[in-house]
């Protein structure tokens, strides 16, 4: 008796798991993969709609085919990626429809506008990038426009400060790879030259402040930004840094790098870098 009631028992289970397996797909279960399926396919360029439409009933019929709602249901995301990737490719195919060269890329992208401001930051980064290199002032800037200006076509600075650094450097070689091609040029190592008062004499120009620099040791520093400003003083080397002395107050500069026609600093109390060109030779 026992036996038969468990046998019993037994049967309406694997009755009811084959029922389940086997309880058809609803409207709103179907609805739901074909939008999926469209919304997969908002990534492709240039696709018409009706074409786009095609593909997702395609699927949808190919995937209620080979799944039952509960098995198609059960799977992880990454199973039903991998089903709706691989059966638009295969619906697309039967279709006659191209994938290949209509996929979206960063540039077809809506991109936010950029603020003066964060390209004028991305300018002046390319021209610290250029500034390592034996390049003539319109080199670096033309090289320096180029990269601003691809940079912020393809990107937009959320997607720029999202980006971790190994992907940033990727990007930021790839912009000037494509900028040294369209100019022609190419990029040589330069060596800094060696400090001295003769060859830094003259006028130089940075995006905060220029600054002349006379044999006599005399120093004339003019504030460019806000209201016009002009200060005169006294300057001199000691060992890598170049010191301005103005009304009784030392301001000490790190030379990072100097050359005939360019000049980086970094102001020892700030860190800030500071990229000078020689406008003016005495």
């Amino acid at each position: 008796m026992r036996t038969s009631n468990l046998l019993t028992i037994i049967i309406i289970l694997i009755a009811f798991s084959v029922n389940a397996q086997v309880i058809p797909w609803t409207k709103d279960a179907r609805n739901m993969a074909y939008n999926e399926l469209l919304n997969d396919l908002t990534t492709i360029k240039n696709l018409p709609q009706d074409q786009k439409e095609s593909i997702a009933l395609c699927g949808l019929e190919e995937i209620t085919k080979k799944y039952s709602m509960a098995e198609y249901q059960a799977k992880i995301d990454v199973e039903t990626r991998r089903i709706k990737s691989a059966t638009i490719g295969i619906c697309s195919k039967n279709l006659g429809i191209s994938l290949e060269t209509t996929i979206e890329t960063p540039a077809d992208k809506q991109v936010v506008t950029w603020s003066k401001e964060g390209k004028s930051n991305v300018y002046n980064d390319a021209m610290n990038i250029f500034s390592k290199y034996e390049l003539t002032q319109q080199q670096r800037e033309s090289l320096s426009l180029c990269y601003t200006d691809e940079l912020t076509k393809n990107y937009s600075k959320t997607d720029l400060d999202n980006l971790i650094e190994a992907e940033l450097k990727k990007v930021r070689n790839e912009y000037i790879k494509k900028c040294l091609d369209k100019n022609n040029i190419t990029l040589k190592k330069s060596s800094s030259d060696k400090l001295s008062i003769k060859g830094l004499a003259g006028c130089w120009q940075s995006y905060d402040f220029s600054v002349c620099f006379y044999e006599t040791g005399e120093l004339e520093k003019r504030m460019d930004k806000g209201m016009f400003k002009k200060t005169k003083g006294k300057w001199f080397i000691e060992a890598d840094k170049i010191i301005f002395v103005l009304k009784d107050i030392k301001e000490e500069y790190k030379v990072l790098y100097n050359s005939g026609e360019s000049l980086k600093l970094e102001e020892s109390r700030t860190k800030k870098e500071l990229h000078f060109t020689k406008i003016i030779n005495f």
